[in-house]
């Protein structure tokens, strides 16, 4: 039997199979790796060898406090975020050398990035899309009612099970609009730029409406496989999300319906106030379109046209990736 599957390198020489962190939890596969840190499935020798995700914060940055604070906040707000469709949180803690890391719920499957095709005139199925939509909203709207903002909403960010489940994680940069600390300076930006609203791409005060234009940005990537605001510039991509419309879904993939686009372009809207208001709207939008369109189960056991592995880039958003 393979004993990696995931078919990655171990990145660390002092995190290798069978490594011991903090007495507890015994290194199994290495899940992926990003500029911050790097993620490993680990067996808790605490519970039963209880297959756990851990985020490991890389050795270079774990005394430099802005890291920490943002890996800490991590566990903060996602241990006020119980609901069936957010990641669970469990520990912070530091290694013998002093690297932070994150434990958490360990999700077999995949992210919704690797689910999207990249083939052209290959697509995921409507039904799907919506289900997984609902699902994304629905933790966004617990989120949003505990007064947290995701604020880096992608797929990269949404993982789905091999049962079906729908799973929102990475809160590393949310932000509790309870909190009087912030975790960055004024004016500076957090977030990956293709799915930030003009609001959050300026560096001004944000409310739970750039979830949901990201979440619009989100769809049309589903359904047509491409991002709507794409260059490799990051100025050019903050122009686009300022001056232009969100461009015809049915350009890309014929098949996509009228009520599909007018709900990615109220969610997309450049004003927040001409947005859907809150996710229970956008909820109940899907919703009423839900029976009419086929119910394809989302299953990671499909093959994503992306997935190389069985589960990359995934709890990886705050580390690193597009």
């Amino acid at each position: 039997m393979d004993s990696n599957p995931s078919g990655k390198h171990f990145p660390d020489e002092n995190s290798q199979k069978g490594t011991l962190i903090d007495g507890r939890y015994e290194i199994q596969l290495p899940l992926g790796t990003g500029g911050m840190g790097d993620v490993y499935l680990v067996f808790d020798k605490a519970l039963n060898n209880e297959p756990t995700a851990l985020k490991l914060l890389h050795k270079n940055i774990s005394n430099e406090l802005r890291h920490v604070r943002r890996f800490r906040n991590e566990v903060i707000v996602a241990r006020k975020l119980s609901h069936p469709n957010i990641v669970r949180i469990y520990d912070f803690g530091k290694t013998d050398n002093g690297r932070c890391y994150i434990t958490m719920e360990y999700i077999d499957g995949k992210s919704l990035y690797e689910m999207i095709p990249e083939e052209p005139d290959k697509f995921m199925e409507l039904g799907d899309v919506v289900s997984i939509l609902i699902d994304v909203a629905r933790a966004l709207s617990f989120a949003h009612s505990k007064n947290v903002i995701h604020r880096d909403l992608k797929p990269d960010n949404v993982l789905i099970s091999r049962e079906g489940e729908v799973k929102l994680t990475d809160f590393g940069i949310a932000r509790s609009l309870d909190d009087d600390m912030r975790l960055t300076a004024t004016g500076e930006m957090v977030g990956t730029a293709y799915y930030m609203s003009p609001e959050q791409l300026r560096g001004g005060e944000i409310d739970h409406r750039s979830d949901i234009y990201a979440l619009g940005i989100v769809a049309y990537e589903m359904i047509t496989g491409e991002r709507p605001f794409n260059h490799e510039n990051y100025v050019a991509i903050s122009a686009l999300h300022f001056t232009e419309p969100l461009p015809r879904a049915s350009d890309l993939n014929p098949a996509v319906p009228g009520w599909f686009q007018d709900f990615m372009e109220t969610c997309a809207e450049k004003e927040p106030a001409d947005r859907f208001q809150s996710m229970d709207e956008v909820i109940e939008y899907l919703e009423d379109y839900l029976p009419s369109v086929k119910k394809n189960k989302h299953s990671a056991g499909k093959s994503g046209r992306r997935a190389k592995t069985s589960f990359t880039r995934t709890l990886l958003g705050f580390f690193g990736g597009d």
